[in-house]
């Protein structure tokens, strides 16, 4: 499909149009190591393609939405922290229907909390073993630039190797996936054959981009 897509693009851009948005999924990256057969064919696909648009004398800018790392630990926190006492709902930040390359795992939640009790909440899950970073929904919008209305009591990262989601019988278990949502899968490429400005996060691309057009 993300093939496809950037022909897509290109029969767009040669019919004038002023700017074309290519969203692509990342199922290779999911299921595909980066140095793998199938990981290098894809990328090799991807760079014909990209070298077509070029062809077109268009500004493009590529980048993505986040990194991605082989995970090796899955937790249930909602679990963990009703052996404690904590009464609570845990939403993942994956979660679609389309879950077949990510299994709705990724490597933070938001946590709800029906008691409010904060600090014995996050004397829990600081202790736990394979959690990195536990922010206030307040702390997470400020750090994180996330939007305060819709981060729930607390934010809840795992460290490099850490999902969290539902497990079969105790709160931890093995798992073997490959996900993001961490500290660890931040860093991600920009890059363009246009000088963009300074550019410090993803979301600044396409504002760029339009100052371009205006």
């Amino acid at each position: 499909m993300n093939i496809w897509l950037f022909d897509v693009a290109r029969f767009f851009i040669e019919r004038g149009y002023d700017l074309v948005y290519v969203s692509t999924t990342d199922y290779v990256s999911h299921i595909y190591e980066p140095n793998s057969d199938e990981a290098i064919e894809y990328m090799e696909r991807i760079d014909e393609k990209l070298s077509k648009l070029m062809e077109k004398d268009a500004i493009f800018a590529l980048t993505s939405d986040h990194g991605m790392n082989k995970k090796s630990l899955k937790i249930n926190l909602q679990a963990l922290l009703k052996n404690h006492g904590i009464d609570s709902l845990v939403i993942p930040i994956i979660k679609d229907d389309y879950f077949v390359h990510h299994k709705n795992l990724g490597g933070s939640v938001y946590v709800y909390l029906n008691n409010r009790n904060l600090n014995r909440t996050k004397e829990v899950l600081v202790d736990q073993e394979g959690v990195e970073l536990v922010l206030t929904s307040e702390e997470a919008h400020k750090e994180l630039i996330l939007p305060l209305e819709s981060v729930g009591d607390l934010l809840v990262l795992g460290a490099k190797d850490v999902v969290f989601g539902n497990t079969s019988t105790t709160p931890v278990e093995d798992v073997e996936i490959r996900s993001h949502g961490s500290m660890h899968e931040r860093v991600v490429p920009v890059i363009s054959n246009y000088d963009l400005g300074n550019i410090r996060y993803n979301k600044d691309v396409i504002p760029s981009l339009f100052r371009l057009l205006t």
